[in-house]
């Protein structure tokens, strides 16, 4: 009979997804790049014109491509500690901004090496940013209207900024498909939908 017929109604999940986010100036732009912007109006201003688009959405995830943290006294003499870094703030903006999950594993993070790497992770958590990528938190399961989306995130670019450091102790570089297809398998053992954020 008609009337009794059941139907399932799907609630949509909806994802906003956005390329890189860099914080800091770039060398090709230092003293007028991002940082420098923010400086004079501070991060917010930044994601003015894209909050609404952002809060719109169950979640939105960026790859951050600079990692979030303010020079030490002894960094800031040299030229080379501000390049492609945001300041410890900005991860609060970000927040502010709608943004609720990053992807760690890109060609900058470790641009500065590891202590800074662990300082932006202690910013994003602080600040309550989800993020991917690192070898502490290589995935992040976001849960909605009874589903379960991985979201997992891997690197293929090198990385030659400390050659005495190996950049995989901390987050996800591979030179190789493999890791990547069995966290991929993995990962769908536990949830519904996999995002891979590249």
């Amino acid at each position: 009979m008609l009337g009794q017929s059941s139907q399932k109604i799907i609630e949509k999940i909806k994802i906003a997804a956005v390329g890189d986010i860099m914080l800091g100036d770039n060398p090709l732009c230092l003293g007028f790049g991002v940082k420098s912007k923010a400086a004079l109006n501070g991060y917010d201003y930044l994601f003015d014109e894209v909050r609404p688009i952002f809060k719109r959405n169950d979640l939105a995830v960026a790859n951050l491509e600079s990692v979030i943290a303010t020079p030490l006294p002894d960094e800031r003499n040299d030229m080379w500690s501000v390049m492609n870094r945001g300041l410890d703030d900005a991860a609060e903006s970000m927040k502010n901004g709608g943004i609720g999950l990053v992807s760690l594993a890109n060609n900058h993070i470790f641009e500065h090496g590891p202590g800074t790497f662990q300082m932006t992770i202690n910013n994003l958590d602080t600040a309550g940013i989800n993020h991917a990528g690192s070898l502490d938190k290589p995935y992040y399961i976001f849960e909605k209207n009874d589903k379960r989306i991985a979201f997992l995130a891997w690197s293929l670019l090198p990385d030659h900024y400390w050659p005495e450091k190996n950049p995989s102790d901390y987050y996800h570089l591979t030179e190789t498909l493999a890791p990547i297809i069995n966290e991929i398998a993995l990962s769908k053992e536990n949830s519904d939908y996999v995002v891979l954020m590249l």
